[in-house]
């Protein structure tokens, strides 16, 4: 048989094998995902996993250096829109991107990944909406399923990222050699436009998720942690998403280490003004701790 009837053969299958949804068949992926994080918490190895499954297109951080990547469509009208839609419809345009060749040719679930503070894939220059708009967004183009990924720990996840910073090694496969000296500013921290305390980008952080989470109220949400659902095992996390979106949970291989599993004192050179500026504060659980203590 010709390979092009071949092909047309497997799309007709694949086709035939959709549910039908409202009494029509319905193009494209049968479901959208669309998974928040604040990044340094898990959120690539378990894209991984569940790019792997089968039946998913995982297009990670869409957003990533997004004035680079999308240079043409920034000077044109709704171009956060349009590349969107250019993700969703034309996957094909997303591999050189991502670095991954064996997506499936077909798949059922299309999902991909924001770092929803403002001074991340939203601010100026890049997505530039405030998180309501951002939402009703993907609202319009049938985004129905959201996940959230959250970490409680956030000074870890500080002193992950300026560990990151200092190597130019955000993921890895190998397992670390040892722990990274950084310093992790107390008085002065900067990311991006932000700038303040470190008791303030605590602060910071925790009211943008309890934003996110408020905005999200009325859809269908899973919520997972990096303490509960990744760190000790982010298999929990890849079933916990497959059986939220009604797909078998395949095996998959976990091919990405921790980069930074050493205790904070044996990483941050100013550990002592750290604990100064946590102690007796309702952060202060962040020094000892991996997750805060049951109520």
């Amino acid at each position: 048989m010709p390979a092009r009837i071949r092909r047309m053969v497997r799309h007709l299958l694949f086709e035939y094998r959709k549910p039908v949804l409202g009494g029509r068949r319905r193009s494209g992926p049968q479901l959208r995902v669309a998974m928040f994080h604040m990044s340094r918490c898990g959120s690539t190895v378990l894209g991984q996993m569940l790019a792997a499954q089968g039946e998913i297109f995982w297009a990670g951080e869409v957003f990533a250096d997004m004035p680079n990547r999308y240079s043409e469509l920034m000077r044109l009208p709704g171009a956060v829109g349009r590349i969107i839609d250019r993700s969703v419809a034309e996957p094909e345009s997303l591999r050189s991107l991502i670095r991954r060749s064996d997506y499936p040719a077909e798949y059922r679930v299309y999902g991909f990944e924001t770092t929803y503070l403002r001074e991340q894939h939203l601010q100026p220059g890049w997505i530039d909406m405030d998180l309501s708009d951002y939402l009703a967004l993907l609202d319009a183009r049938s985004f129905d399923r959201f996940i959230v990924l959250h970490r409680h720990n956030h000074l870890r996840m500080l002193v992950s990222r300026a560990v990151a910073e200092v190597t130019g090694t955000w993921h890895s496969r190998a397992a670390a050699a040892g722990p990274v000296p950084v310093v992790l500013p107390v008085t002065e921290l900067v990311w991006g436009a932000w700038r303040g305390s470190l008791l303030d980008r605590l602060r910071h952080q925790d009211a943008q998720h309890a934003r996110l989470l408020q905005l999200l109220e009325g859809r269908r949400v899973l919520q997972l942690t990096y303490e509960e659902h990744i760190s000790a095992d982010p298999t929990v996390a890849y079933r916990a998403v497959c059986d939220f979106l009604g797909l078998q949970a395949l095996p998959v291989a976990m091919v990405l280490r921790k980069t930074n599993p050493f205790p904070l004192q044996e990483s941050v050179l100013n550990w002592d003004e750290v604990v100064g500026a946590l102690s007796g504060t309702e952060y202060a659980w962040m020094l000892t701790q991996e997750h805060p203590l049951p109520n």
